[in-house]
């Protein structure tokens, strides 16, 4: 089950990666618009199309991993320590935003990040439904997390 999660949510990051790269860069002109550009978009939309059979649990987590994928390094430490312990902010978020702030700058410490950086992923977690309004883990999310462990592990240093 683990490995075709994993395989699944490398499906998907590779098709978002695809899809990214597909789109044109720069300025175009009249006769691109009309000849090159059909045949783009008609394959960002099969591969858009690709994209919705995947599950909307994996199209999420995949949307939310390649949206930060410049901070791969700090994103792996964290989705480790929420992997280890699901309510880790949980009890911190409950105190207010001060105390949030204060679990932050332990948990910036021991990953060697800004806590910005791990307040915006954090905030990001929270929009895409990976950790839920007291930032503790949401149990669906837990396999996801395992699988992008496993598979990414090693090469963002959280392995």
């Amino acid at each position: 089950m683990m490995e075709e999660t994993a395989v699944q949510l490398r499906q998907c990051l590779d098709l978002l990666e695809d899809i990214e790269a597909s789109y044109p860069k720069g300025v175009f002109d009249r006769e691109m618009l009309h000849g090159e550009m059909d045949f783009r978009y008609r394959r960002i939309h099969e591969m858009r199309q690709k994209l919705e059979s995947f599950s909307p649990l994996v199209r999420r987590f995949a949307g939310f991993v390649h949206a930060l994928r410049d901070e791969c390094k700090l994103l792996g430490h964290l989705l480790k320590l929420l992997l280890e312990q699901p309510r880790l902010f949980a009890a911190s978020a409950l105190q207010g935003h001060a105390g949030l702030l204060q679990c932050v700058n332990g948990v910036a410490k021991t990953v060697s990040g800004r806590p910005a950086e791990i307040m915006k992923v954090l905030g990001r977690m929270r929009l895409a439904g990976i950790v839920d309004k007291e930032y503790a883990m949401c149990e669906d999310f837990r396999s996801l997390v395992s699988a992008y462990l496993m598979e990414e592990g090693p090469l963002n240093g959280s392995a």
